[in-house]
């Protein structure tokens, strides 16, 4: 399978996140996907309230995605995890509110990526089919810098970077630009180049982010 085409009539969120780099076909093919142990376990930012739980992903986290059943031994199922003040009825801000990725570690170059793709949540799995049906799923990646069992680092690839890069036509690569944000949608072998030609570049990047490990699996 050279390219794996990741877009579903399920229920899936986008990653909302200010300035994230969001693609419509993922980062990897099945033969950039490495596997690595070290990022099981509940990681979390030093003075954030979210935390991130990374685990194995099972046959049944990839039910919805019967192409990428071949590819359940590399796969990871991502948990974000926070406190959302004023979410409790009871006027509780301690109420837990969970956003799912399948994550794939993908090795380009030198350097490994995390793609993420939105998976439904057992609540939103009980959303209408027909409002359902009005989302599609979209990809970001992250390059990830394991340091130790211990500890991690993600750099957030930046849309503004790419964006003045598509202005100053110094890039071509497929995309809509939708309300001012652009949706990357060329294929992987695109996405691959960019990175690879881009992926040292501190401006490409929104800042890094480490992540120490709380809780091991």
């Amino acid at each position: 399978m050279k390219k794996l085409l990741l877009l579903t009539g399920m229920i899936t969120l986008l990653l909302s996140i200010s300035g994230c780099l969001s693609t419509l076909y993922p980062l990897f093919t099945e033969k950039d996907l490495v596997f690595d142990a070290r990022l099981f376990g509940e990681w979390k930012e030093k003075g954030d309230e979210e935390s991130m739980l990374i685990e194995k992903a099972s046959r049944q986290d990839l039910a919805h995605l019967p192409a990428l059943q071949q590819l359940v031994d590399k796969a990871y199922i991502v948990s974000l995890k926070s406190k959302e003040a004023g979410a409790n009825p009871t006027g509780s801000n301690d109420q837990q509110v969970e956003q799912k990725f399948i994550a794939f570690l993908t090795r380009l170059g030198t350097d490994l990526y995390l793609d993420f793709f939105p998976t439904p949540t057992a609540r939103q799995q009980q959303y209408n089919t027909f409002y359902g049906a009005h989302f599609i799923g979209m990809h970001s990646f992250y390059r990830v810098q394991i340091h130790n069992d211990r500890s991690i680092e993600l750099s957030q690839l930046k849309e503004e970077y790419l964006k003045d890069l598509i202005k100053q036509k110094r890039v071509r690569i497929k995309h809509e630009d939708i309300d001012g944000s652009y949706i990357i949608t060329a294929p992987t072998e695109e996405l691959q180049q960019y990175v690879l030609k881009y992926g040292r570049v501190p401006e490409a990047y929104d800042g890094n982010t480490v992540y120490t490990k709380i809780q091991s699996l």
